[in-house]
């Protein structure tokens, strides 16, 4: 793609596969599981510390730390799950869903359901090795697997969103 080239609409149409999204999410979830269990052990180690050490503060305060940030990362990932059922209720399995993405925004269709999203509302945009997940209005988001669009479209709308977006723009291999 030149760099001088203006952005070009881009169609694509796909099936909504549960086996698909279900793999997609576990793959996050692992991650998460990681970081709580290294959280856990840690915290565990700080707090059996506590009795052989003369100053007692730094492990209590590490503990504490670790016990708080365990906290964190367990709501943040029960919050992406619970934003992940609202996508999996958006779409119905079998049924097709047309994707249309423009310089002023996207729209997608499905049976009895359309909507029509511009850039200048507040948008994220994560994209992953097999899709787009895209966050818009409050708590709404949109995941287009890659697999719907051609490679030179997905580089498009990859290029055109880091430039776009910027910050709330990310990719995660």
């Amino acid at each position: 793609m030149e760099k001088d080239c203006a952005f070009q609409n881009i169609a694509a149409v796909f099936r909504y596969d549960r086996d698909w999204l279900s793999r997609w999410l576990r793959a996050g979830k692992k991650r998460y599981r990681l970081y709580l269990l290294i959280l856990a052990v840690l915290t565990i180690n700080f707090l059996l510390a506590i009795p052989g050490e003369q100053n007692k503060a730094l492990p209590v305060f590490l503990s504490v730390v670790c016990a708080a940030v365990f906290c964190f990362v367990l709501f943040y990932s029960r919050r992406s799950d619970e934003g992940m059922k609202a996508v999996d209720r958006l779409y119905n399995e079998g049924k097709e869903y047309r994707v249309f993405f423009r310089e002023d925004g996207f729209s997608f269709q499905t049976a009895g359901r359309e909507e029509n999203i511009s850039y200048s509302e507040k948008l994220e945009v994560f994209e992953t090795e097999s899709c787009f997940r895209i966050l818009y209005r409050e708590g709404e988001q949109f995941v287009l697997p890659k697999e719907a669009l051609t490679d030179e479209q997905a580089a498009s709308l990859s290029h055109f969103w880091s430039e776009r977006f910027g910050k709330n723009y990310r990719y995660s291999g």
